[in-house]
């Protein structure tokens, strides 16, 4: 990609974004008089690094290398700036720190930040506070080994986490050990599943059974913070001992809980990604069915940044799945393959996938040692269900969607600049040869009293945060391997109901005789539901 500018998004869907910490080491800003606190991670030692703030605008810098509790500083109308620096042979360790403004309970994960602000943070000029900003958290700063760098068999974390679980009431403990984070590969990071089976997971009399675990029955806390719950018993204690955390201070909960950081269970497997600090999967093996996804984007023609392993895992649970309810998955649209195989602890080999309802030739399965790749040979279908039959003769299901785009919408913004209207960010992601203008996006707007307007969308001039920690002003960025994107807003009021995006290709709403095609949204288009969003801004 060369020098093009890499970005991460600084406008953001609202989310909530759980995110588990040590404790907390924060910066509060208030207006023109501020108070600063800084704390650091237990382990933390000046021989790995230390935070620095500047109360003029970056020409020169406070270090800060102990723990500071509300001190008083004058900004006399100077930007605040922050900046982590890493000693050599060091790093710094994003993977429990977080980052919130104005007391706001939605907390940014910089292990898992689209946001710009972790990249800024170990930025020469550092983050920048905004100046409507009237309070700020960084939370948990902390630094690690670089480990091996690139070093085949180089691992960033190794240890000990325990699996607690609610058995009719009783606090379940299993300690799982040896647990493996980060690996080097052939030079490149990646994050090995450690397996747990159902069977080894007891806590004396008490066996897990996954079949019976609702959402909320279990949770994960580190080896060092078992010490606090060893005498406790019963569940309801548990619940009562992580609420009266939050009740005094959310970031001791959080030091205490380890974020699963958007793992997914299914039927046969309980799953979570050790706040990007490793990932584990307590499985049935007597009933798993799992497939892993290739995401080396060696591999492809169009990779999207979201699909990078490090933020997500690429394997999935499909036993249990039904041709009415896949699993589902994403695709970029116009990526022609798809590579997947079985994963591992499976139960039975896969003997078979077939593509269902698509015509005779769309799609292409050829199976190469157990390595199955999809080919699309047309992007007329933006959804394709597969069907996996493994040896055994049992059938699995999962769906791929196509996508072309990605929507989220400015709550968060629109919130802390005090705006009286909230926007839809429709994001259209093509091939780095062509331009945001060889597009023609039109939305079609639904109202709640049945009425429908279609408008021409024009694409938005945005600023968006570089890996650099610099802002840049424009109209399209760089979206992963092979591609770029544009933003596309539209104003919601609070009398509509939904929107649906339809992209043409230049030139074809001019002409019918030079109709150019459509290029992402089948049927009435790219559907938005406007509810929530509406009954959250607008109070309706």
């Amino acid at each position: 990609m060369g020098k093009k500018i890499k970005v991460m998004a600084l406008l953001l869907a609202f989310a909530l974004v759980l995110n588990i910490v040590m404790p907390v080491a924060s910066v509060i800003a208030v207006s023109s008089t501020n108070s600063l606190t800084i704390t650091f991670r237990d382990n933390y030692n000046e021989e790995q690094g230390k935070v620095q703030y500047s109360l003029n605008d970056g020409a020169s810098w406070i270090d800060v290398t102990e723990g500071i509790e509300n001190q008083s500083i004058v900004m006399n109308g100077d930007n605040l700036r922050i900046r982590i620096i890493s000693n050599v042979g060091y790093i710094a360790d994003f993977s429990g720190m977080s980052y919130r403004e104005n007391n706001s309970p939605n907390i940014i994960n910089l292990a898992n930040d689209t946001t710009g602000i972790a990249g800024a943070l170990t930025n020469e000029n550092g983050y920048q506070v905004g100046s409507n900003v009237t309070s700020v958290e960084l939370a948990s700063v902390e630094f690690r080994a670089v480990g091996g760098g690139s070093e085949d068999g180089g691992r960033e974390f190794e240890g000990t986490a325990w699996f607690l679980w609610n058995d009719n009431g009783t606090l379940c403990k299993y300690r799982a050990e040896d647990l493996v984070g980060l690996t080097f590969i052939d030079g490149k990071g990646v994050y090995p599943i450690n397996y747990i089976k159902e069977s080894d997971v007891k806590d004396g009399s008490h066996a897990l059974e996954i079949d019976n675990i609702k959402a909320g029955d279990y949770v994960w806390t580190w080896d060092s913070q078992i010490e606090k719950i060893e005498e406790m018993t019963s569940w309801n204690e548990l619940m009562e001992y992580t609420k009266a955390l939050e009740d005094e201070d959310y970031d001791l909960k959080r030091a205490f809980l380890i974020d699963p950081t958007g793992a997914v269970d299914a039927k046969n497997t309980l799953c979570t990604n050790g706040d990007r600090t490793f990932r584990a999967t307590i499985y049935d093996e007597n009933a798993y069915e799992g497939i892993t996804f290739e995401t080396d984007e060696e591999n492809y023609t169009y990779f999207l940044e979201s699909w990078d392993p490090i933020f997500f895992s690429s394997t999935f649970d499909i036993s249990g799945t039904t041709k009415a309810s896949p699993l589902e998955c994403s695709s970029y649209m116009l990526e022609p393959y798809l590579k997947f195989n079985v994963s591992e602890n499976s139960l039975y080999d896969i003997a078979s996938v077939t593509a269902l309802d698509v015509n005779s030739g769309a799609v292409t399965i050829t199976n190469n040692l157990g390595e199955y790749t999809i080919r699309f040979n047309s992007n007329y279908y933006d959804k394709v269900e597969f069907e996996v039959t493994d040896t055994e003769g049992n059938n699995y299901y999962f769906l791929v969607n196509r996508v072309i785009s990605e929507v989220s919408d400015t709550y968060r913004e629109s919130r802390e600049n005090s705006e009286n209207t909230v926007k839809t960010r429709f994001r259209l992601i093509y091939p780095e040869d062509t331009s945001y203008e060889d597009y023609e996006t039109v939305a079609t707007i639904t109202y709640k009293d049945g009425t429908v307007e279609t408008r021409n969308v024009e694409a938005s001039k945005v600023t968006m945060q570089v890996m650099d920690g610099s802002f840049v002003t424009d109209y399209e960025f760089e979206a992963g391997k092979g591609l770029r994107s544009a933003y596309y807003l539209t104003a919601v009021t609070g009398d509509m109901s939904s929107v649906d995006y339809t992209v043409f290709k230049k030139g074809a709403l001019d002409s019918t005789e030079n109709y150019g095609g459509t290029f992402a949204g089948s049927n009435k288009g790219i559907h938005v539901d406007l509810t929530r969003l509406v009954n959250d801004f607008y109070g309706i």
